[in-house]
Protein backbone atom coordinates (compact mmCIF):
# COMPACT_ATOMS: atom_id res chain seq x y z
CA UNK A 1 0.00 0.00 0.00
CA UNK A 2 1.01 3.28 -0.71
CA UNK A 3 -0.07 6.73 0.96
CA UNK A 4 0.29 10.28 0.98
CA UNK A 5 0.43 12.31 4.05
CA UNK A 6 -1.53 15.87 2.94
CA UNK A 7 0.35 17.81 5.92
CA UNK A 8 3.29 15.99 6.74
CA UNK A 9 4.50 18.08 10.11
CA UNK A 10 8.26 19.59 9.38
CA UNK A 11 10.28 17.38 12.47
CA UNK A 12 8.91 14.24 10.00
CA UNK A 13 12.30 14.00 8.59
CA UNK A 14 13.84 11.54 6.19
CA UNK A 15 13.65 7.47 6.46
CA UNK A 16 9.91 7.39 8.54
CA UNK A 17 7.76 4.43 8.89
CA UNK A 18 3.95 4.66 9.58
CA UNK A 19 1.94 1.24 10.38
CA UNK A 20 -1.60 1.23 9.61
CA UNK A 21 -4.49 -1.18 10.82
CA UNK A 22 -7.63 -1.45 8.96
CA UNK A 23 -10.86 -2.55 9.93
CA UNK A 24 -13.23 -3.23 7.30
CA UNK A 25 -15.96 -5.10 10.05
CA UNK A 26 -16.30 -5.07 13.41
CA UNK A 27 -18.95 -6.20 16.24
CA UNK A 28 -18.73 -6.65 19.46
CA UNK A 29 -21.15 -9.33 20.16
CA UNK A 30 -20.22 -12.40 17.68
CA UNK A 31 -18.81 -15.80 18.49
CA UNK A 32 -14.86 -15.93 16.78
CA UNK A 33 -12.98 -19.25 16.90
CA UNK A 34 -9.21 -19.70 15.46
CA UNK A 35 -8.94 -19.48 11.78
CA UNK A 36 -5.97 -22.01 11.82
CA UNK A 37 -8.85 -24.47 13.14
CA UNK A 38 -11.21 -24.14 10.29
CA UNK A 39 -10.48 -25.90 7.35
CA UNK A 40 -12.85 -27.01 4.19
CA UNK A 41 -14.49 -30.40 4.04
CA UNK A 42 -15.40 -31.37 0.79
CA UNK A 43 -17.60 -28.09 0.01
CA UNK A 44 -18.22 -26.92 3.81
CA UNK A 45 -15.74 -25.63 6.43
CA UNK A 46 -15.33 -27.53 9.31
CA UNK A 47 -13.20 -27.85 12.76
CA UNK A 48 -12.45 -31.05 15.08
CA UNK A 49 -14.09 -30.31 18.49
CA UNK A 50 -12.59 -32.54 21.31
CA UNK A 51 -15.56 -33.83 23.22
CA UNK A 52 -14.94 -36.20 25.77
CA UNK A 53 -11.35 -36.98 24.80
CA UNK A 54 -12.07 -37.39 21.48
CA UNK A 55 -11.88 -35.28 17.98
CA UNK A 56 -15.58 -34.99 16.43
CA UNK A 57 -15.74 -33.03 13.32
CA UNK A 58 -18.08 -29.97 13.21
CA UNK A 59 -19.46 -28.66 10.44
CA UNK A 60 -19.74 -25.13 10.75
CA UNK A 61 -20.66 -22.12 9.29
CA UNK A 62 -18.76 -18.75 8.97
CA UNK A 63 -19.51 -15.64 8.94
CA UNK A 64 -17.08 -12.47 8.55
CA UNK A 65 -13.44 -14.20 7.56
CA UNK A 66 -10.40 -12.86 9.51
CA UNK A 67 -6.45 -13.64 9.36
CA UNK A 68 -6.35 -14.61 13.27
CA UNK A 69 -9.86 -15.02 13.85
CA UNK A 70 -13.03 -15.92 12.15
CA UNK A 71 -16.84 -15.48 13.02
CA UNK A 72 -18.72 -18.20 14.13
CA UNK A 73 -22.32 -18.17 12.34
CA UNK A 74 -23.40 -21.69 13.78
CA UNK A 75 -22.01 -25.43 14.40
CA UNK A 76 -20.63 -25.04 17.90
CA UNK A 77 -21.85 -24.52 21.35
CA UNK A 78 -19.49 -21.12 23.02
CA UNK A 79 -16.73 -22.22 24.84
CA UNK A 80 -15.95 -25.07 22.70
CA UNK A 81 -12.38 -26.75 22.52
CA UNK A 82 -11.05 -26.68 19.19
CA UNK A 83 -8.08 -28.46 17.47
CA UNK A 84 -5.60 -26.14 16.36
CA UNK A 85 -3.96 -26.68 13.00
CA UNK A 86 -5.50 -30.35 12.37
CA UNK A 87 -3.01 -32.75 10.48
CA UNK A 88 -4.19 -35.53 8.36
CA UNK A 89 -4.16 -38.04 11.16
CA UNK A 90 -6.72 -36.24 13.10
CA UNK A 91 -10.12 -38.26 12.03
CA UNK A 92 -13.07 -38.05 13.86
CA UNK A 93 -13.78 -40.26 16.33
CA UNK A 94 -9.86 -40.27 17.20
CA UNK A 95 -8.62 -39.82 21.19
CA UNK A 96 -6.70 -36.77 21.38
CA UNK A 97 -4.61 -35.51 24.39
CA UNK A 98 -4.71 -32.09 25.64
CA UNK A 99 -2.23 -29.86 25.93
Amino acid sequence: MIATIAEPPRSLGDGFRVEARIITWRSDRVLTLPASAVFRDNQRWAVYAVEDGHARLRPIELGHRGRIDDELASGLAPGATVILHPIDRISDGIAVDMR
